[in-house]
């Protein structure tokens, strides 16, 4: 009965009928309470996404008896799950073929690589329910409070929010997001780049391209004070990812970059599709890696707890398992798909493989790069914000000016970093292996382990618990080293 409890809700994500992207990047690294949104409020939208009258989830609505004093916010079963997955989906799966061409270049690689996405799914659900059950037992609204009122809570309960171990988890965040910022910039580089030739422009490079859009386009955006302008491209994003992952099983299935297809000719002979007979191999720990950050929104957890309605661990668990479930569907169609088109030769970013004359990949790359480039802001202004938060500088103490200029500033530092790499799922595997590993394993493991150590009596449910999170954050850590270590290698 036990296990059932721990276990069931984790599993039914992958049978449910039902993303560095966008709202995991917003940034609720301080300890301030987040601000409470209106009823049906969409994160990044005034809009409704669904309204509670017309569709009415039953599934979770049992009140949880473990905590029947919480109330939570106002946002409805949909909207959880919708913006749950719109945080998931993101730049991340363009990557995935790639690692999953690190198993093998051999078919044989399909059935461990799916499982390793499962399983990597389920883990990173588990934990993100957890932090779930820290925000109902100890009040945290944040990550960093979360964090602050557990493995910190010496120091807090003496009055002081801030704990020296806090100001580590704020530093590993806000380079979590640098990292979310580094893979749009990169993307924004090679996907422009190729839309500036298809225009014409045959001569332009892609450090062209990147500094035309970033100074024209992301620096502006960047700057203005409010995000709501931004609305109307918040679910774009999501549906631009779709169209994608449409475009990439369209053409695993229509023989387009076959030997005689009507693109083959026009690869280059590096990007020609190649099978062979190797694999699975330990080199897969990669796709693990790769997968740790395709997965992560994890310090976005307390918000999503924090504004479900009526916010009990079983629906909390619901909209877990619904929003994982989903995610897992698209990670493995788009890695099994891109893979079958173009085995070992899969890039990091796999709308890079597509032919300049595909109209499909044209739409794609033009739809997900307008999505990040208006989505863009939010992302960096959850980074721009972690490096106050670690600076410990509020946003009363800096002028208009001095922000603008510290906006400058960052957007430089991420395009040069662009520029110099330009393997995302090099940047992606060791961000997942190491930034991401924390985020969603480590740091939820020590939270919800000191969170049952403040209870003054612990079912044998939570002991479970704390046993399998601390068993799987070892188990993360050392994936998350190995993966790391193989993909510098191949460098």
């Amino acid at each position: 009965m036990v296990l059932s409890k721990l276990f069931i809700p984790i599993s039914c994500a992958f049978i449910s009928p039902i993303n560095r992207d966008l709202h995991q990047q917003c940034g609720y690294l301080t300890t301030a309470s987040p601000r409470q949104f209106p009823a049906s409020y969409d994160f990044l939208t005034d809009q409704t996404l669904f309204s509670r009258e017309t569709i009415c989830w039953s599934i979770g609505d049992t009140e949880d008896s473990s905590t029947t004093d919480t109330v939570g916010g106002t946002a409805s079963l949909p909207e959880e799950v919708t913006n749950l997955v719109k945080s998931l989906v993101g730049t991340g799966v363009l990557a995935l073929p790639c690692g999953l061409a690190k198993l093998g270049d051999s078919p044989k690689v399909f059935v461990p690589g799916i499982i390793i996405i499962l399983i990597v799914g389920m883990i990173n659900a588990f934990f993100f329910s957890l932090i779930g059950r820290v925000c109902s037992s100890t009040g945290a609204s944040t990550y960093r409070e979360a964090w602050d009122r557990t493995v910190g809570a010496p120091r807090y309960k003496k009055g002081s929010l801030r704990s020296v171990s806090g100001q580590l988890v704020a530093t590993t965040v806000a380079l979590k997001t640098f990292l979310s910022c580094l893979a749009f910039s990169i993307v924004l580089a090679d996907s422009f780049q190729s839309l500036f030739i298809t225009v014409g422009f045959i001569n332009i490079s892609r450090t062209e391209s990147l500094a035309t859009v970033t100074f024209l386009a992301l620096l502006p955006l960047c700057s203005i004070s409010n995000l709501k302008s931004l609305a109307p491209f918040s679910f774009f994003g999501l549906l631009g990812m779709v169209f994608t992952t449409v475009t990439i099983l369209m053409r695993c299935f229509d023989g387009s970059y076959a030997e005689g297809g009507v693109f083959y000719n026009s690869l280059p002979p590096d990007l020609l599709p190649s099978f062979g007979s190797d694999g699975p191999n330990i080199q897969g720990l990669v796709l693990a890696c790769t997968l740790a950050t395709a997965y992560v929104a994890h310090y976005n957890s307390p918000r999503f707890h924090t504004e479900l309605a009526n916010n009990t661990d079983k629906r909390f668990d619901f909209v877990t398992v619904t929003a994982y479930g989903i995610s897992t569907a698209i990670f493995i169609t788009v890695a099994s798909a891109g893979f079958s088109t173009f085995g070992s030769t899969s890039l990091g970013n796999i709308l890079n493989n597509y032919s300049q004359y595909d109209y499909l990949a044209i739409f794609s790359r033009v739809a997900i790069s307008l999505s990040i480039v208006f989505t863009y802001p939010i992302a960096f202004v959850g980074f721009r914000d972690g490096v106050l938060d670690v600076l410990k500088v509020t946003k009363d103490d800096i002028t208009d000016q001095n922000l603008y200029v510290l906006t400058f500033f960052l957007l430089l530092i991420i395009s040069i970093f662009a520029v110099i790499f330009q393997d995302l799922a090099l940047l992606l595997a060791v961000g997942g292996g190491t930034f991401s590993t924390a985020v969603s394993s480590i740091f939820p493991a020590l939270m919800y382990h000191a969170s049952i150590a403040q209870k003054e009596q612990v079912s044998a449910d939570d002991k479970l618990r704390v046993k399998v999170a601390l068993a799987l954050m070892i188990i993360c850590s050392l994936i998350g080293a190995l993966g790391v270590v193989f993909a510098l290698q191949e460098i």
